[in-house]
């Protein structure tokens, strides 16, 4: 329900905007009837409706209209998405046509069978099943939502067959999800009518349907609401991965602006400040991968052929993949030759294995934070050894 009303007012504004184009308002039609088919079945609000007019079921068939009238503005919102202005108005004529038909008939029917008792909506659902005329009428609705259902299945498949956007396409395929959860509601609801008609105790069946249900008008939320907040959903996650990994380079970043000053534009600030992402994050990011470029570059001079002997032996002696013994060796040569720029000891030959640089920033990035997890983990005792060997050479 809250999820409903929060898709209503997200809808609302657009609509504002836009009150003469089909699919807005029947989208937002849609939002408000799935609110108000949770909204009416809550305890504290039908007892109060059903004391205004007089009649303790007046809710249930408010809800089951509601229902109805959700699942052909759902269709309508299809129809104008997927076909020609024209051929859309026609069809949706047609299937608006069509649902109000069976809505005056459900009523109709509803009346005529009056059921007499009615608890609170959860109990409410197993009422009056031993009642011919109240299980007629049960059949008939529950045969018009799963045909509707089945409808928007279908619907759903050929618009996201033909969408380009890729979150509009993703939401189509989870109203195909929530729709076959709404199926299996309509088909445990014939169940427990088959159930009660037979005189078993349909009482443990009862929460598995409710669930079924709720779970299918859920993701139907979802999947008409992502292609709105999906996008946003992709840039945060992206932010996060980015900030990620600027945290996660700033010890290899400040280690080579120590033994290199001139990589950086700008200089580094405290510590705390650090921990701060900047305004202009996938900028400063760039910034970060090429400044460390520009130190491996720097150190260079000071790569001593047994560094790079050692680094490889090393990589094979962890026993993991290649990629992470590739970004080990190059931890433990930036290790190496930072350590020996520091006591200045500049290699006579430096030697011929470069730095890896893949190709684009991703790349880059996935690279680069990988060799900063392993040159955190080096000692400086490994390193000091592998220089002391390296000097004597």
């Amino acid at each position: 329900m809250i999820g409903a009303l929060m898709a209503l007012l997200y809808t609302l504004p657009r609509l504002v905007r836009h009150p003469t184009e089909v699919a807005v308002v029947a989208v937002c039609v849609y939002f408000a009837s799935s609110f108000l088919s949770f909204f009416l079945g809550l305890d504290f609000v039908w007892p109060s409706i059903a004391d205004l007019f007089g009649y303790r079921n007046i809710t249930t068939i408010l809800i089951h209209c509601t229902v109805v009238v959700l699942t052909a503005a759902q269709q309508v919102v299809l129809i104008n998405w997927s076909y020609p202005l024209d051929v859309a108005r026609t069809k949706a004529r047609k299937r608006v046509a069509s649902f109000g038909a069976m809505l005056i008939l459900l009523v109709a029917m509803f009346v005529f069978a009056l059921p007499p008792r009615r608890h609170d909506a959860e109990t409410a659902s197993l009422l009056n099943m031993e009642n011919s005329r109240y299980v007629t009428y049960l059949c008939v609705y529950i045969g018009v939502v799963a045909v509707g259902q089945i409808i928007t299945m279908r619907l759903s498949v050929h618009y996201a067959g033909i969408v380009g956007r890729a979150w509009l396409r993703r939401g189509m395929w989870i109203v195909v999800t929530g729709a076959g959860f709404i199926l299996v509601y309509c088909a445990m609801r014939y169940v427990e009518i088959i159930g009660v008609q037979s005189g078993a105790d349909m009482t443990r069946w009862d929460p598995l349907q409710w669930l079924a249900g709720d779970v299918g008008s859920l993701l139907e939320l979802v999947g008409w609401t992502i292609p709105g907040w999906g996008p946003w959903l992709s840039h945060v996650h992206r932010w996060t991965g980015d900030y990620r990994a600027y945290r996660q380079l700033y010890p290899l970043w400040t280690a080579l602006y120590e033994a290199a000053p001139m990589i950086a534009k700008e200089p580094p600030g405290s510590r705390l400040a650090s921990l701060l992402p900047p305004r202009d994050l996938e900028h400063r990011l760039y910034r970060r991968v090429i400044e460390i470029l520009d130190g491996q570059l720097a150190l260079r001079p000071y790569l001593h052929p047994g560094d790079v002997e050692d680094a490889r032996r090393r990589a094979r002696e962890s026993g993991l993949e290649e990629k992470r013994c590739q970004a080990i060796a190059e931890a433990f040569q930036l290790c190496a030759a930072l350590r020996a720029k520091a006591d200045g000891l500049a290699a006579a030959a430096p030697a011929d294995t470069l730095f890896a640089t893949p190709g684009d920033l991703p790349d880059q990035v996935q690279w680069l934070t990988m060799v900063a997890e392993e040159f955190g983990r080096i000692t400086p005792r490994e390193v000091g050894a592998s220089v002391l060997r390296a000097s004597r050479a």
